[in-house]
């Protein structure tokens, strides 16, 4: 009996399988939306999660109560950078106004504390 196809192949199955189903559980446990790579990372920290509070209170709390818990205080979720061009374009905004707000509190100033000269 040969096989046709290489175990890599269901190793890559069994891994986008458990990466959809850790999505699929805290959508369903806390409401929220995460990447594969994200959902990955965080259900550990769930897990720890969930085990501090549960010996803190005295019972099991659940996975839900430590989803819920662990989103509202604790994860602080990553801000998409975007491209290049994007955070270029961001930049020159975050600059603009910056520019606008020093030329205002210059003809503020001058406004109110005027210097010798300014208005003869």
């Amino acid at each position: 009996m040969t096989i046709t196809f290489k175990l890599d192949y269901l190793i890559e199955k069994a891994i986008q399988h458990k990466e959809r189903d850790a999505r699929r559980t805290l959508r369903e446990l806390a409401g929220v939306r995460l990447s594969a790579r994200e959902a990955r990372e965080v259900m550990p920290s769930i897990q720890k999660h969930k085990w501090y509070i549960s010996e803190r209170v005295g019972r099991d709390v659940g996975l839900r109560v430590a989803a819920i818990d662990y989103f509202d205080n604790i994860y602080k979720p990553r801000v998409a950078s975007g491209t290049f061009a994007q955070r270029l374009k961001n930049v020159a905004k975050d600059l603009g106004a910056l520019y606008l707000a020093h030329q205002s509190w210059k003809a503020q100033d001058a406004l109110f504390h005027p210097r010798p000269g300014d208005f003869q």
